[in-house]
């Protein structure tokens, strides 16, 4: 027997597109903003392009999967994007978040800030898909050089925003600019959006009960 597909989609399907839409909405909105993010119970400012390669060339486990996550891999990544990571005092704040996190009382605090550090990665690569919803995101610093080209001659070789370097402009704004540069260079471009995933779901979930599957 077919599903009714508004039945389908109210049951199954609504909260999650209208949840997922919600964080795209007010991901987009930060994206221009010089927002901070709080990632177990430390703030963190956007991850930039020159903040990956940092963490590429410190062979960190958490962005490249290349081994065991250990605490002091938490506290590397912490620290990398942290906000107090600055200035002449910087060491003296590191120490004092390094005593914060490892005082924190969880049932398992690895655990537990790993999964908050995958929600943070998870924000700063939400528009980063390509021309499909398939088509992975980029992974390492490999995709570095030909996204600060195509930006500096699309856009210029600053931020038009606040002046800065592509390689320190938050990720997350880095998206939007070449959302925006793709449909100026082809304005039938699909815009692909986590969003769309669930609505994929819907779709096929329909087409099988339809063909008996």
């Amino acid at each position: 027997m077919a599903l009714d597909a508004q039945a389908l989609w109210a049951e199954k399907y609504a909260a999650r597109f209208a949840d997922a839409k919600f964080q795209e909405d007010e991901a987009r909105e930060q994206a221009f903003v010089d927002d901070t993010f709080i990632v177990y119970g430390e703030r963190l400012r956007g991850m930039t392009a020159r903040d990956l390669l940092h963490l590429q060339v410190v062979q960190s486990p958490i962005i490249y999967s290349t081994g065991k996550i250990t605490v002091a891999h938490v506290l590397q990544f912490l620290w990398a994007l942290h906000t107090r990571n600055k200035g002449t005092f910087r060491f003296i704040h590191r120490k004092r978040m390094m005593r914060r996190v490892l005082s924190r009382r969880s049932s398992d605090p690895e655990t537990a800030a790993i999964m908050e550090i995958s929600e943070y990665i998870g924000k700063m690569f939400m528009d980063s898909g390509g021309k499909s919803s398939g088509e992975s995101k980029p992974i390492g610093a490999c995709w570095l050089a030909p996204i600060m080209v195509r930006l500096s001659q699309a856009v210029g070789p600053l931020d038009p925003l606040d002046g800065r370097a592509w390689a320190d402009v938050p990720l997350p704004r880095i998206w939007q600019y070449l959302k925006a540069v793709r449909v100026m260079e082809d304005p039938k471009a699909k815009d692909y959006s986590p969003s769309d995933k669930i609505l994929m779901e819907w779709q096929l979930e329909m087409n099988q009960s339809q063909n008996g599957i």
